[in-house]
């Protein structure tokens, strides 16, 4: 019969703690991390990368694509003072893994995940959308909503995928 090593039984219960900490994770409005993000959310933490703010992305409010914001958390000592380096050193991992990722993988240029906002303010986000990201929904012109539906599913898949990629390099380090 098989048996699970102790290290697997020890990243599956750190994998569950994690889950639960995040479910009691809430934002300004008292609203918690969306459901369709929160795994995806949980393998960047394991992965490494602090995360301040996600969306799953919507067709009612918000962007029509998925974003996570990464911080680096705690770091530097004194706000402003190598903070840009900091962040860069952290959004080059980031890019490292999205190299890695897709480096057999064929996506379109719309849902291909990428890094924005590297640079002061201590937050970068990796998303996907193109110009599904980019206009808020409710400033999105009529033609573009045309078919978002269909395309938010694809950006969230891209984006579940690359936390699957994420949580099979935790569970597998």
């Amino acid at each position: 019969m098989y048996e699970k090593s102790d290290n697997l039984k020890e990243k599956e219960i750190e994998w569950q703690r994690k889950l639960e900490e995040l479910g009691e994770v809430g934002d300004a409005l008292g609203e918690g991390i969306d459901e369709r993000i929160k795994e995806t959310v949980a393998a960047f933490n394991l992965a490494g990368f602090h995360t301040d703010s996600s969306c799953e992305g919507h067709l009612d409010w918000g962007t029509g694509a998925p974003w996570i914001g990464v911080e680096a958390a705690g770091e530097p000592e004194e706000r402003f003072t190598g903070e840009k380096e900091v962040v860069e050193k952290i959004a080059k991992k980031a890019q490292n893994m999205l190299n890695e990722f897709y480096k057999d993988r064929n996506m379109s240029a719309d849902s291909k995940l990428a890094i924005e906002g590297v640079g002061g303010g201590g937050v970068f986000r990796i998303h996907n959308g193109g110009e599904d990201y980019e206009v808020m929904l409710k400033n999105m012109p009529e033609t573009q909503k045309n078919g978002l539906a269909e395309r938010l599913q694809k950006h969230q898949a891209e984006m579940r995928a690359f936390g699957e990629f994420l949580k099979d390099k935790f569970f597998n380090s």
